[in-house]
């Protein structure tokens, strides 16, 4: 059985703010708890992200605990993404990483109430 195909209009989008947060391992408690208490409803998180930036080359295939980095996807309303980048640039700035925002369209569907 295929899924009927509904027409997407202005209706079905939110402008939201996306959230790309990438982070040592061993801060992403900090991470989620700072979204937590913000307000910010829901994240995705990818473990083990390897990569290169101003402090060097990041590669989990170590066998050390807390060498990884960890991806964050969150979104947040515009009136939230001032207080997220506050309290997140802290943890990048001491322990590296980094944190992007940029505009996105949410696609909304029915589903739990947040």
């Amino acid at each position: 059985m295929s899924l009927p195909i509904v027409p997407i209009t202005t209706a079905n989008l939110k402008t939201v703010k996306r959230l790309e947060i990438i982070v040592p391992s061993v801060e992403l408690r900090k991470v989620l708890e700072t979204l937590d208490r913000l307000g910010v409803k829901g994240y995705s998180i990818l473990r083990n992200v390897s990569g290169k930036g101003d402090r060097g080359t990041t590669a989990c295939d170590m066998d050390v605990d807390g060498a990884c980095n960890d991806y964050v996807l969150a979104v947040c309303d515009e009136s939230q993404e001032l207080a997220v980048l506050s309290e997140i640039y802290p943890i990048v700035k001491r322990f590296g990483g980094i944190c992007l925002t940029s505009e996105a369209k949410w696609l909304m569907h029915s589903g739990p109430n947040w």
